[in-house]
């Protein structure tokens, strides 16, 4: 039986708009901050402002962008293998045998899937799976086709 994972558009909707509010508010303060004149620090951390402003402005669009193509998001867990897809045309298959590993990357709060061509890199951005919990769900997936010897 083949699981498919989509992306969770209600929580990616959220951390658009937080990052964007967050833009909004870095930008204005350093604007304000430029307005009443600064020094010379002054004028480094307004530079940085709007940096961190910038960023926080392009997260956002990108996330836009997965939530107008959100049905190109997918983990899939099929009897053959592991599908990620992380966008149009980002499509990676996997077969259970090509496995080694599968770990989580607290740092970067990914799951990580060793296989004989490097490491996946997978996001935790999924409905009803957090990070734990889909590496738990890709491990039990991988463990059954182990036992049916696919």
């Amino acid at each position: 039986m083949t699981e498919r994972i989509e992306l969770d558009v209600r929580a990616e909707r959220g951390v658009a708009r937080l990052r964007l509010v967050a833009a909004v508010v870095v930008a204005l303060m350093a604007t304000i901050l430029a307005a009443q004149g600064a020094g010379t620090i002054g004028w480094t951390l307004l530079g940085l402002s709007w940096l961190v402003a910038l960023g926080w402005a392009f997260a956002a669009r990108a996330a836009r962008r997965r939530l107008e193509r959100h049905e190109a998001w997918y983990v899939e867990l099929s009897p053959e293998g592991l599908t990620v897809a992380l966008g149009p045309g980002k499509v990676t298959t996997l077969a259970w045998a090509q496995l080694e590993a599968v770990d989580v990357d607290e740092d970067r709060l990914e799951v990580t899937v060793a296989h004989e061509g490097g490491l996946l890199r997978v996001p935790s951005l999924w409905r009803g799976h957090g990070l734990y919990e889909l590496a738990d769900r890709v491990r039990d997936a991988w463990e059954v086709s182990r036992e049916r010897g696919a």
